[in-house]
């Protein structure tokens, strides 16, 4: 890696900086109430927390570099990066993942507080659900995680960042997953050997979706693309040819599951980018205009336009309610264009376009792609 390029460090934080050199009445409260929330606490539990929270604090800043790595596994991974020249990495990032849990939340903003002190920039990220109460919550957890991965990693490696995935910290659960996860979207992934402190950094392997993978995402892909925009009416009965690993299924309701979630996400551009897909609602319907117009797009604004009629079938389908940003759904003025009566953003840019239609009954047509109107 080039000296120069600067890095995205990604950290699993667990509560090891609370737990470690603990006094035994304390250990026991905190793997107690490890996946407690902070409405689940009574007030002494928060204050016993709290006051061990300070207490680390302090102690953390008054703690050489080698006794701060004895003290925090999620720390002991990022000193290792740096080898010990913390110097090194005032022009990187830091994302510190953390489970919603009180103490989840707590440990990381520990460790947040000492990388500021020291230079460095940290933030931190709450993952909803992701905790080891049950099943469920672990795999509701890891869906929010994947998102979380989609939508923000590969910003970074776009923009020239270096990405690691510490994993020296956190839950062994949750330190598994990210280990798939980082096979995917990271350049490397740090752990360190046994008890000490050699750290080693394994390269990101390439890897491909199975041929059969791919194949089961193309003949299920409307199931698929709903279930990911998170249209829960779908029962588990309407997705019987999906494999079962990508499913995660609770009564007779049914989701993505974080592996068929993870390998969706890393196809999904591929697929939205080679042709207009049909609609997912029987109230969006296109126009021969639209069909012709969208086969002379370039694969980006194809992907492009598929995500947008994603969003407007969604919206359409929940009754014109909680309209995305992005798809800025709106009645036009007068009447510039009939029969188009509403208009939608389609991407904006240099050449910014939108998508104009009008209402047929409950259906939506979408009659032509053009730039935004004349305001005049």
């Amino acid at each position: 890696m080039d000296i120069m390029t600067r890095t995205l460090i990604v950290s699993t934080c667990g509560t090891s900086i609370l737990t470690n050199q603990s006094n035994t009445d304390l250990r026991a409260l905190l793997t107690q109430t490890t996946n407690h929330k902070e409405e689940a606490l009574p007030s002494e539990q928060q204050t016993a927390i709290d006051h061990r929270v300070e207490e680390q604090k302090v102690r953390l800043l008054g703690e050489s570099l080698s006794n701060v790595r004895s003290l925090s596994a999620e720390l002991n991974g990022v000193i290792g990066f740096y080898d010990g020249q913390l110097d090194r990495g005032r022009s990187d990032r830091h994302i510190l993942i953390h489970t919603d849990t009180y103490q989840g939340a707590a440990a990381a903003d520990v460790i947040r507080e000492w990388m500021q002190t020291k230079g460095l920039t940290a933030t931190c990220e709450r993952v909803p659900e992701l905790s080891t109460a049950s099943l469920e919550a672990f795999q509701m957890g890891m869906n929010h995680l994947v998102s979380w991965c989609d939508h923000t990693v590969p910003g970074y490696r776009k923009s020239g960042f270096h990405v690691a995935f510490n994993l020296v910290g956190g839950f062994k659960s949750i330190q598994g997953f990210m280990q798939t996860l980082g096979m995917f979207y990271s350049d490397e992934i740090l752990y360190i050997f046994e008890s000490g402190n050699q750290l080693l950094r394994i390269p990101r392997l390439p890897i491909e979706i199975d041929r059969a993978a791919q194949d089961a995402i193309r003949s299920n892909l409307i199931i698929i693309r709903k279930l990911d925009l998170g249209c829960h009416a779908i029962q588990a009965g309407e997705c019987d040819s999906v494999p079962e690993t990508f499913l995660y299924k609770f009564g007779d309701q049914v989701d993505l599951s974080p592996w068929g979630r993870l390998v969706w996400k890393k196809h999904k551009p591929t697929i939205y980018a080679e042709a207009l897909l049909d609609s997912l609602s029987n109230r969006l319907r296109f126009s021969d205009a639209v069909v012709q117009a969208v086969r002379r797009l370039p694969p980006e604004r194809i992907e492009m336009f598929n995500e947008r009629m994603d969003d407007l079938a969604r919206y359409i389908d929940g009754g014109l309610q909680n309209c995305p940003k992005r798809l800025d759904f709106k009645q036009l003025k007068g009447n510039p264009c009939p029969p188009s009566t509403h208009e939608c953003d389609l991407w904006a840019d240099a050449d910014t376009q939108r998508a104009f239609g009008h209402f047929d009954g409950s259906t939506f047509i979408v009659d032509r792609i053009g730039p935004a109107l004349h305001k005049g």
